[in-house]
């Protein structure tokens, strides 16, 4: 049940992030975040991707203007600077599953809005 919400959805998957934290997807976070978003034949690779994203992100990242926490994931295929982030985004009250943003872009605000509180790759370059 959403705080201040008045309905339930029931619990559809449990993630755990590399800290072994649960993080409960509902049917309607799930609905919204990959079946009306991303073409159909996207939706089977995004929910490969999400339990890895989670457990094995590149970067943890605390946004300080939302107080959120982005696992992020960066994908090689790509070159620069057309390279994408994907990332799963977490807060007390709303669960992004999967986002991507282009590299240069996102990470122009690393150094003001996000601290890092996790690198598997070093600094950001």
């Amino acid at each position: 049940k959403w705080e201040n919400s008045e309905e339930t959805t029931p619990v559809k998957a449990i993630y755990k992030d590399l800290l072994n934290n649960e993080i409960w997807a509902t049917e309607f976070t799930l609905e919204t975040h990959i079946s009306r978003h991303i073409p159909k034949d996207w939706a089977r690779l995004v929910k490969q991707r999400i339990p890895k994203i989670f457990k094995d992100p590149d970067w943890v990242l605390y946004d300080q203007y939302n107080n959120m926490i982005y696992y992020v994931k960066e994908y090689q295929k790509a070159l620069p600077p057309n390279r994408k982030l994907y990332f799963c985004v977490v807060s007390n009250n709303q669960l992004r599953l999967y986002t991507a943003k282009n590299k240069e872009q996102f990470f122009q605000k690393v150094r003001t809005r996000f601290k890092i509180l996790y690198s598997k790759k070093g600094d950001f370059k």
